[in-house]
């Protein structure tokens, strides 16, 4: 009896010493103002974090849906033919150079002569060290990378090809040299979309909005579509060959259902956003999200007609959206801001970058890619990836 007493009481003693030991334990390695695991949804939603190769900065990384992607920045070109895996240094090409001061309505060469026909003259060399600082890049399904980047008195156009024997092309929209008296009377703003055969992109003519176009990867660009506004264009989206819209900085929204050839007022966001909007991205017909200014974000389930405000937890200005399907989304921007939400944004969570200002002094993040279920983002020196991939590893 006496043993099977010391026993129990041997048993008892250790388990009891094992619970307070571990208990111990786990009040040394979690804070008290941590969340419990159930809370912390995003321990398994950490971003992966590489270095940009080659010692190069990026300001934004886009991808086809061939396994070509690019980081560009001012004078950096970075091509991947294996969805990211790898990466080459691009110098540069031969290629075409045209610039314009009249809207597109004539195109000068490098010469200074009047080009009818790019293909009558001898390709020359374009570097990528003329790229001006990149705001926008836009992969097209034929494999050519469009940059826009905007210079100090003009910006540009690229039509760069992801065969490196085939030609580029480089456009500049405005003053050709920084002593130009002449007022810029035509500007490129940035916005790509792939309409049927056509590449749009945002423009400003001296009456207001407008859309330019090309047909022919990039060899010319000519008016698609404008309206006197006073407003410029802040976002631009299209679902397929037929449907799109079009924000307007005022808060006006366009519609369209011939592929942009012609554009009907839709409908505004609310008084207190407008003016206040950076992007606008649609699922499907009805579901879409605006976001801006002061961590303004809006989504709308009826096409744009009305739109409701939805509580992100930042007051920080949100550059970009983008929706994946009906229930997840993506919002990038000013300081290393980051949100996502899985059920269609009744909830957001801050998705931490762990950069901090010794890595990477550039913090607002403008521009973001989503591709086959991943975000990445590429802000100076760090390439950012979050994905389904990414939490299997």
């Amino acid at each position: 009896m006496k043993q099977n007493y010391f026993f129990r009481l041997i048993v008892v003693l250790t388990l009891f010493c094992a619970c307070n030991f571990n208990g111990q334990t786990i009040r040394q390695n979690i804070p008290a103002d941590s969340p419990t695991p159930s809370e912390n949804a995003q321990t398994d939603r950490q971003w992966t974090k590489t270095e940009v190769p080659f010692g190069k900065t990026g300001s934004l990384i886009v991808f086809d849906h061939q396994g070509n992607a690019a980081i560009v920045d001012e004078g950096v070109l970075l091509l991947s033919r294996d969805n990211g895996r790898s990466w080459q240094e691009i110098a540069g090409g031969k290629g075409y150079r045209y610039y314009t001061v009249n809207g597109g309505k004539t195109y000068r060469n490098d010469y200074d002569r009047i080009v009818d026909n790019p293909d009558k003259n001898n390709p020359g060399s374009i570097e990528s060290a003329d790229i001006c600082p990149v705001e926008n890049a836009f992969f097209a399904a034929s494999g050519r990378l469009y940059v826009f980047a905007k210079c100090e008195q003009s910006t540009q156009l690229f039509s760069i090809p992801a065969n490196e024997s085939a030609v580029w092309y480089s456009y500049r929209f405005g003053k050709q040299t920084s002593s130009d008296s002449q007022d810029i009377p035509f500007t490129v703003r940035g916005h790509f979309a792939e309409v049927g055969k056509n590449i749009l992109v945002d423009a400003s003519l001296p009456q207001g909005a407008a859309l330019m176009s090309t047909s022919d990867q990039g060899k010319t660009w000519k008016v698609f579509w404008s309206m006197k506004s006073d407003s410029r264009i802040v976002g631009l989206d299209f679902l397929d060959d037929r449907a799109g819209w079009i924000l307007l900085g005022d808060g006006q929204i366009l519609h369209t259902n011939d592929g942009g050839r012609s554009w009907q007022p839709f409908s505004r966001l609310p008084a207190d956003a407008a003016g206040e909007t950076s992007s606008i991205d649609f699922v499907n017909p009805t579901l879409g999200f605006a976001v801006g200014g002061e961590g303004l974000i809006l989504r709308t389930d009826d096409g744009g007609l009305t739109w409701q405000r939805q509580a992100g937890g930042t007051r920080n200005f949100l550059y970009k959206v983008k929706t994946v399907n009906e229930r997840k989304v993506w919002i990038a921007g000013g300081n290393s801001t980051i949100l996502e939400t899985e059920d269609g944004g009744r909830n957001w969570e801050k998705i931490d970058l762990n950069v901090n200002e010794y890595e990477s002094p550039f913090n607002d993040i403008y521009n973001f890619t989503v591709e086959g279920g991943e975000a990445w983002i590429v802000n100076d020196k760090f390439i950012f990836k979050i994905g389904e991939s990414s939490r299997s590893k």
